[in-house]
């Protein structure tokens, strides 16, 4: 059994080799388990996995045994007509000239041609993933670089179906936990209004609903967070239990040392406050239980709530608002609730 994950070095051609035996269906069961091990070494393994994997999907279709003499020759006609072509055309002639070079060796077929037409690669617009979660429900959701997502109550994140070349990017409206797999080469990087968040591979939450500020929270490793419209605003850099809160109102930030633990309590089903005020908390009830709660506008605004909740019953909840900050709550029917002041 050949194992490519102990090999010290590998020339491009015996890369290039070895996808063709996987897409060619021609390795066996031991060697497809050292290729998957192979692919996860480096990225730019994986890269040229896609790149090649992209090529052999193409509309150009293996067709026939082929003379490579004839065949490499059309082909550098080809990429030498192309050269000015865009980047993923050059890009790709490069692989198909490696992969003329293997199949002399009269073990691969190789893409046949139209003599009265050009070569054209195939551009497809990548397209966009969208996973929402509705009010009263968290979902959990795998990244195509294998990083996981948990998205609480009424949230939304969308992503391309596959990162590019240069860094994998991410847009989140609502409050997501991230666990992201390290890659030093492609930055990570959430989108949140005008926030970015950006990570090589750590875990750190991210509170991003429309009508409240923005809160990034590290769990693990290092965050570098800013304001991608103010131009003069300086990158802050966060790190375990540190926490950034963007003021909409202000564009600044407040950075704190908080229990990062608390803030995505949410991901083990714990509702925690977090000296928050008494309207962000209503919302976040609305969003948990799936109800709309009217909370009287005379209300007193100078309340900040604390304290946890683990799999209670929302009149549970109410019930303890209720008796710590001098509230009522009428239920009037099955999905509206009022709290007024006493």
């Amino acid at each position: 059994m050949r194992q490519y994950g102990k090999r010290v070095f590998m020339t491009k051609d015996e890369k290039i080799r070895l996808i063709l035996r996987q897409l060619n269906e021609e390795a066996g069961i031991d060697e497809k388990e050292d290729f998957s091990q192979w692919l996860l070494e480096s990225s730019e393994n994986f890269d040229l996995y896609i790149e090649m994997k992209e090529l052999w999907d193409s509309p150009m279709k293996r067709q026939i045994e082929f003379n490579s003499a004839n065949a490499e020759k059309r082909i550098n006609q080809k990429i030498k007509k192309k050269r000015n072509s865009i980047k993923l055309w050059q890009h790709a002639g490069k692989i198909a000239a490696s992969v003329i070079i293997l199949i002399s060796l009269g073990t691969f077929a190789y893409y046949q041609f139209n003599n009265k037409s050009e070569i054209v690669a195939e551009i497809k617009p990548i397209e966009q993933i969208v996973k929402e979660s509705g009010a009263g429900e968290q979902l959990r959701v795998t990244l195509p670089d294998g990083s996981i997502v948990r998205l609480n109550a009424g949230s939304t994140i969308q992503f391309p179906e596959k990162f590019n070349s240069g860094y994998r990017e991410v847009t989140l409206t609502g409050e997501a936990f991230f666990e992201v797999v390290k890659d030093s080469v492609h930055p990570f990087i959430v989108k949140s209004g005008n926030i970015m968040t950006q990570v090589l591979g750590t875990s750190f939450n991210v509170k991003a609903f429309k009508s409240e500020n923005i809160a990034v929270t590290v769990a693990t490793g290092k965050v570098m967070v800013k304001d991608i419209e103010e131009t003069d605003t300086q990158e802050l850099i966060l790190f375990p239990n540190e926490q950034a809160v963007y003021k909409k109102d202000q564009k600044l930030f407040e950075k704190a040392e908080v229990k990062a633990s608390n803030f995505y309590a949410w991901t083990s089903g714990v509702i925690q406050f977090n000296d928050e005020p008494l309207s962000e908390v209503i919302s976040m009830l609305e969003r948990w239980y799936n109800v709309s709660i009217i909370l009287d506008e005379n209300h007193n605004s100078t309340v900040r709530v604390e304290g946890s909740y683990k799999d209670k019953k929302l009149y549970t909840i109410l019930d303890g608002l209720s008796f710590m900050y001098d509230l009522e709550y009428k239920y009037i029917n099955d999905e509206t609730i009022t709290i007024t002041s006493k």
